[in-house]
């Protein structure tokens, strides 16, 4: 089980797409670039949950459930 809060804010210019680029993090070493395939794998995640068309959306705009299904 996990939980996401609908309400979590944050004050920085955050888009959609950042938001998941961020959860590639952990499969980059420190020294890899990002690269067209990480790309791809952000792209396809946006595309698994019906957000692509939000992507250059800002994260504070989204509501509860658009957060919840970015995250």
């Amino acid at each position: 089980m996990a939980v996401v809060e609908q309400q979590a804010e944050t004050s920085d210019a955050v888009t959609v797409l950042d938001a998941v680029e961020l959860g590639r993090t952990p499969w980059l070493s420190a020294l890899q670039p990002w690269s067209a395939n990480d790309d791809a794998i952000v792209r396809q995640a946006l595309q698994d949950v019906d957000m692509l068309h939000l992507q250059k959306r800002a994260w504070h705009t989204l509501s509860g459930g658009e957060r919840q299904r970015v995250h």
